[in-house]
């Protein structure tokens, strides 16, 4: 987990010494400043402490780096039941010389003749109700939890092979404990069973602690919108009319609904007992928004493609577009009508629904603006639109679910700052990534051939900002890649990202920290 060149990954030769190091493991992870997933940079200075308490050198960081990781966990992980976790070991741990097992595309099949550990191991395991596989490297583990199968994993892996896989453990915010082996090596290597054995059948009672399955959570938005559940929702009956049929198209066409879900989200981890029919109105609810700001944005803005298909305004013109969206919007407040929520609840979501549409226009009014003059932003009203436009949307949906589970004040003012800032970074990180697209492909000689149509208004906001202009897009390009204001670009989003896991971790419930974490993570990746 940390660089092989800068400090050992050695193991601690003694179980007495790693008894110590994880007593002061556990004191550091239990003093309430770490919540996970933790970065690297953070492993690497608080394993100082651990080793300090301990008595140790420098060469035990590596490992105080592991077991602190592991602490941090290790309560999510225990509330996990066992049913819904993975353990994977490595197959460097068969006999090499006798080893009579078959290796497929998943790992290794054991043969059972007991050569080895590995059939022990994974016995007890799957006794347990462990999912086990003998695989090389993380990516089948997350694979399991990315398919939805299990919601923790239990790893027995080299060092080096800790050090390559936390950045995926970090991002994908899975639940996880590692153990480090004994030694290096590729072949007939070995772990200690008996601290195996001990992560294997540790468990606790915890429900507040048992994260999200984000994939189960994605089958029940997925399982909202189909055309039955609108057809019912919107009161359609017969009603065969154009645009009621435009509208449910539109809604079942493309998109992530990674709205739906953050609204999800919320509703379930603040509700003492979620009510279905809240949950699928809601869902709803926030879709039927977005879905209309699309068909408005994409006439405004006149792009003719999203999805990989015509615009809706290019396939059925503008009028009936308009008119389409404005269905959609009065299906939104009437189905918040009908849900059966106390009248403050009620007047609360009618009033945060309010202020995202004025706030999504305000931004759009701003955007539009300055397409047409040509001239950018500055970086302060830049950060203004992206906030309204689409920290707007993401806080609507999160608060949402807060308000219909009872959540507090406190809480939902963590959400709307939360939403501030993942509105700012997600438009950010796209501004980016879109450029350093259009960048690479100028180097390679193609820049003239480059199809996007991106305008880049973060990166002449930074332009802008040190009194630079440009005439035209070419110079807009390539003034931004002589000034260097691309790099500035992912520094200040560095910032903002920071001060999103900030507002994360103030948040009072471990299971949607670990949800957004995860998502989010998954939103703003830089690749």
């Amino acid at each position: 987990m940390v660089d092989s060149g800068v400090l050992s990954l050695a193991v601690p030769s003694e179980r007495t010494r790693i008894n110590r190091l994880i007593d002061e493991a556990r004191h550091v992870a239990w003093s309430g400043r770490l919540m996970p997933p933790v970065s690297y940079q953070t492993l690497i200075e608080e394993s100082s402490l651990v080793v300090d308490a301990a008595g140790g050198s420098s060469d035990e960081r590596a490992f105080a780096m592991v077991i602190l990781n592991n602490e941090l966990w290790r309560p999510y992980f225990e509330a996990v039941p066992f049913e819904r976790r993975a353990l994977i070991l490595p197959q460097c741990m068969k006999r090499a010389s006798s080893c009579r097992g078959v290796i497929d595309e998943k790992g290794l099949l054991c043969a059972g003749c007991g050569a080895c550990s590995i059939q022990r191991i994974v016995a007890r395991a799957e006794g347990l109700g462990y999912a086990t596989l003998v695989a090389e490297g993380t990516g089948a583990a997350v694979d399991l939890v990315r398919e939805g199968a299990v919601d923790a994993i239990l790893g027995v892996s080299c060092m080096d092979a800790l050090q390559k896989s936390f950045k995926t453990v970090v991002t994908s915010a899975i639940p996880s404990l590692a153990l480090p082996l004994l030694r290096d090596g590729c072949a007939d290597t070995a772990c200690d069973e008996e601290w195996l054995l001990e992560y294997l059948s540790a468990s606790r009672s915890a429900p507040e602690l048992r994260p999200f399955s984000v994939v189960s959570m994605r089958a029940e938005v997925d399982a909202v919108f189909r055309r039955e559940t609108l057809a019912r929702l919107f009161s359609m009956g017969e009603d065969n009319s154009v645009t009621a049929s435009m509208a449910v198209d539109w809604m079942l066409t493309g998109g992530k609904r990674f709205r739906p879900l953050m609204c999800l989200m919320t509703y379930v981890a603040y509700s003492n007992e979620s009510d279905p029919r809240i949950g699928e109105s809601l869902l709803v609810v926030v879709e039927c928004f977005h879905k209309a700001s699309l068909i408005l944005d994409d006439i405004e803005d006149g792009d003719e493609f999203r999805y990989g298909k015509k615009t809706m305004y290019r396939e059925w013109g503008i009028a009936l577009s308009i008119n389409a969206a404005d269905y959609l919007i009065g299906q939104g407040y009437s189905l918040l009508c009908k849900l059966p929520v106390s009248d403050r609840a009620k007047a609360d979501l009618f009033a945060l629904f309010s202020r995202m549409h004025v706030q999504c226009t305000l931004g759009q009014g701003e955007d539009i603006l300055s397409a047409e003059t040509g001239e950018p932003l500055g970086l302060e009203k830049i950060m203004r639109v992206f906030r309204e436009k689409t920290g707007s949307a993401i806080m609507a949906s999160l608060v949402a679910g807060a308000v219909a589970a009872g959540a507090d004040e406190r809480e939902r003012e963590t959400l709307r700052t939360l939403s501030d800032r993942i509105g700012m970074a997600y438009q950010m990180r796209d501004d980016l990534c879109e450029f350093r697209e259009y960048a690479s492909v100028g180097q390679s000689g193609g820049a003239d051939d480059c199809a996007t149509d991106a305008s880049f208004p973060f990166l002449k906001s930074l332009l802008a900002e040190k009194k630079i202009v440009a005439s035209d897009d070419a110079e807009w390009k390539r003034l931004i890649i002589e000034q260097g204001v691309e790099e500035e670009g992912w520094t200040m989003l560095g910032v903002v990202k920071r001060d999103i896991r900030a507002s994360i971790d103030a948040l009072n419930s471990p299971r949607l920290r670990l949800a957004l974490t995860g998502l989010v993570n998954r939103l703003l990746e830089r690749e």
